[in-house]
């Protein structure tokens, strides 16, 4: 249920943003996320002598270098969008008709929504493979006799006869009156 809430808050959050936006920005935005994913891991191998010096545990320093990196690029590249998306709404603001600015606005709010949705799945994608990153980890470091696996046979109240499902079963179930097999 909490991925499913996560899916639809990246979602809903691409697609506002998107809209707000405009294509252009939006356009921007999403070419940075991908390319600041794929080199947030050499780069942030490049950078991670240089956080030594602040994180000392193992998983810190597999996390928080690549980390760092997507964000700042993540950073520049919303910035060159502003700058672009203020020149272009500059351009039909003051260089075009009325009606080509409102057409223009128009298109440029529903592509931005568009490109939003496919910002918020790229961004739901690097968020999930942030939880498995450090979930990993931390499954491996269990013990084995502690695996997280719960039976679901052979304890407690489950069972038909801990909780007299058996007799109910037998009384009102789709094949009244047999005999349920033992389990």
């Amino acid at each position: 249920m909490t991925i499913w809430i996560l899916v639809l808050l990246c979602l809903g959050f691409g697609a506002g943003s998107g809209r707000a936006a405009g294509a252009v920005r939006t356009s921007i935005a999403l070419l940075g996320t991908w390319i600041a994913y794929m080199a947030a891991m050499p780069l942030g191998d490049m950078i991670r002598p240089h956080t030594m010096t602040f994180f000392k545990t193992p998983t810190t320093l597999l996390i928080v270098p690549p980390l760092v990196v997507l964000i700042l690029l993540f950073a520049v590249f919303c910035s060159i969008a502003q700058g672009v998306g203020f020149k272009t709404y500059y351009y039909y603001k003051y260089k075009t008709t009325d009606e080509k600015r409102v057409l223009w606005e128009r298109l440029n709010a529903n592509w931005g929504l568009c490109l939003g949705l496919f910002n918020g799945v790229l961004w739901l994608g690097i968020v999930l493979a942030f939880i498995y990153s450090v979930g990993y980890p931390i499954m491996l470091s269990q013990p084995a006799d502690r695996s997280g696996h719960v039976p679901l046979h052979g304890q407690g109240p489950g069972r038909p006869e801990g909780v007299g499902l058996r007799e109910i079963c037998r009384r009102d179930g789709p094949h009244a009156g047999e005999l349920l097999p033992r389990l």
